[in-house]
């Protein structure tokens, strides 16, 4: 999702500058209710367990690979880290999976395990996991959102006992194993999509991508309300949220789709606008059929419209929107002036739709000028 321009709260928490100053305010005395579960600290629920069920326990021991020498105080860093915060403990298992480090932007190193060989022989968990797309089709109408990350979410869901021995991996410091659920395994995000549901499925104005949880509302004080019961939710959870991954007040923004079409496809963007630039939300396309090899270009062009709305339709159905095409005749479509039966019917066919449209150049429609050259 953009981030809008926005100032950060005391405690790192982000408030966006659309808010009014008496909407900052409230939010700011909410949050402060939540100071223990805005935390840098994870937290350590009790609602799940993670299990691993392997398709063979005979034991297996991977070499360790070698690590960069200057990376390794780092590396002792964070493990002793691990340790001091009960993430990993000391470990007797027959189980060995390796480590390696990845560098971060900054220069810090990311502590990664391989789990190659333990996910090959890992049973698959069937709990499904949302898409964006069925997420985005909730938040229909939405006004105001609020984004939180959970702390170093994977490590506030324990291990089940039988399970630590499986995640055992090497350091120079000896052999580890996890007390809490590791990046890595191919069931963990199944298991922290079960944990989300039970936390905060029961709550229709919230839904959670991985770590990743998204409020929304129609009005500033449902908002209030919502992020109240959904935090509420997570402190009862023992989950806590992380501060400087924490932005309240999004503001709703108006859709643009761009169409194009070819004698080959049609096409087009759904897109928003961000600090004066547009960025692209979901791309749509498909190849003509026979019969529509013979439309004129004004009526392929008038069919990449219907084919894009028809796509897009639950996100701007009942909300004002602009379609930009470089097919200046387009504009009969809201004057309803064409002799044209197929394009009067089509131009009918989408009255519900509150839209407006714009004539732009070629050079400024290059995404779904390409879909429909490439499709």
């Amino acid at each position: 999702m953009l981030e809008p321009k926005r100032k950060k709260y005391p405690k790192d928490v982000t408030i966006c500058e659309n808010l009014t100053p008496h909407q900052n305010k409230e939010a700011r005395e909410l949050l402060q209710i939540f100071a223990d579960t805005l935390s840098d600290i994870p937290g350590k629920t009790e609602r799940v367990q993670h299990k691993i069920r392997l398709t063979d326990e005979t034991p297996f021991r991977m070499k360790q690979y070698p690590l960069p020498v200057h990376a390794m105080d780092e590396v002792d860093k964070e493990i002793n880290f691990m340790l001091e915060s009960g993430i990993i403990s000391k470990s007797t298992s027959p189980y060995a999976s390796p480590i390696t480090v990845v560098m971060k932007k900054d220069g810090a190193i990311r502590l990664c395990l391989d789990f190659r060989k333990l996910n090959k022989i890992t049973i698959f968990d069937a709990e499904p996991i949302p898409t964006p797309d069925e997420l985005l089709g909730k938040m229909k109408g939405a006004k105001f959102f609020t984004k939180c990350d959970l702390t170093k979410g994977y490590w506030q869901i324990p291990m089940h006992e039988d399970s630590k021995a499986y995640t055992a991996f090497q350091t120079t410091q000896g052999l580890m194993e996890f007390n809490y659920m590791p990046f890595g395994l191919s069931t963990a995000a199944c298991t922290f999509q079960r944990a989300m549901l039970d936390t905060l499925g029961k709550l229709p104005f919230v839904v959670s991508y991985f770590d990743d949880v998204l409020i929304f509302s129609k009005s500033w004080k449902e908002h209030l309300e919502h992020i109240e019961k959904t935090l509420s939710a997570l402190r009862e959870a023992d989950f806590t949220v992380k501060p400087s991954k924490t932005i309240v007040g999004y503001p709703s923004k108006p859709f643009v789709v761009q169409t194009d079409a070819s004698n080959k496809a049609i096409a087009g963007t759904l897109l928003q606008q961000h600090e004066g630039t547009l960025h692209p939300c979901f791309y749509a396309s498909r190849t003509l059929k026979d019969r529509e090899r013979n439309y004129a270009i004004i009526e392929l062009e008038m069919l990449a419209i219907i084919f894009v709305l028809d796509k897009f339709s639950k996100y701007l159905l009942m909300k004002p929107f602009l379609i930009q095409t470089d097919h200046a005749p387009l504009s009969f479509l809201k004057e309803n002036k064409s002799k044209n039966a197929r394009l009067t019917r089509w131009a009918l066919s989408i009255q519900q739709y509150s839209f407006s449209v714009q004539h732009i150049m070629g050079s400024n429609n290059i995404l779904s000028d390409t879909l429909s050259r490439m499709t």
